[in-house]
């Protein structure tokens, strides 16, 4: 077994989380999906993480209704 040597990074993540079925979800609203270009009733999920080679921990997630 060798130590990993090299060094972290930290990968900041923007998902959309699509909720299109529920119309009376509170702070619901309409944000847009740069990956298809087309908007969607749900929330911006923002996810920082720290990959290490062979390892990935999650360090804070936020849920932005903009």
């Amino acid at each position: 077994m060798t130590a990993s040597t090299g060094f972290g990074v930290l990968i900041l993540d923007d998902t959309v989380y699509k909720r299109n079925r529920n119309k009376k979800v509170e702070l619901l609203t309409r944000v847009r999906d740069h990956n298809d270009g087309r908007y969607y009733f749900g929330f911006r999920c923002l996810i920082l993480c720290f990959h290490l080679g062979n390892a990935t921990i999650p360090l804070d997630l936020r849920l932005l209704s903009l």
